[in-house]
């Protein structure tokens, strides 16, 4: 039984598949992408310091996107950052997302502009009360070069030093 962060989980099938990777496929625009666990522990570590700055330690972020690579990044990214991810499902409407957002009192939501326009979500965001959206377009504006650096020069190299440390206690993620 492994008893550890779901970030930290992430880390060590990295070290025991290296170079290989989970090779998550992705069928995005007819394109076929393949991830190593080397570029999703990457998108995890980047994601998960950009949103860190949008929200405070142990807060629930709510997660309003596609079955993508980078929800997957940003549920690691949010596990590693102290966070728990939300998940969020837009086919409960306004209402369902609205009492899901109450329950696990979600203060920031994380979508992306591309996936609100493909769902059909532009006149039911607006309805939801008492978050803030970040759209992960707006996210990648915010990556500074300092950031680049942390990243290539601290976070790939010693990842599990790079981030405060999990415990396996802490919530993980919130499904509804």
């Amino acid at each position: 039984c492994i008893r550890d962060s779901v970030y930290s989980v992430g880390l060590l099938a990295e070290q025991l598949y290296p170079g290989k990777g989970s090779q998550l496929a992705e069928l995005w625009r007819l394109k076929q992408i393949e991830y190593s666990y080397r570029d999703l522990i990457k998108m995890a570590l980047a994601l998960g310091r950009l949103v860190a700055r949008e929200s405070q330690p142990g807060e629930k972020v709510g997660l309003l996107l596609p079955n993508l690579a980078p929800t997957l990044g940003l549920i690691f990214g949010l596990s590693a950052q102290g966070r728990a991810a939300a998940m969020l499902n837009y086919t409960a409407g306004v209402e369902g997302m609205q009492a899901a957002i109450t329950a696990a009192r979600i203060r920031c939501i994380v979508t992306s502009r591309a996936f609100v326009e493909q769902a059909k979500l532009g006149d039911k965001l607006p309805a939801l009360q008492g978050v803030r959206l970040i759209y992960l377009e707006d996210l990648r504006a915010t990556m500074r070069f300092a950031d680049t650096l942390w990243l290539l020069l601290w976070a790939l190299p010693f990842p599990r030093l790079a981030v405060p440390a999990g415990s396996p206690e802490d919530a993980a993620v919130v499904l509804f």
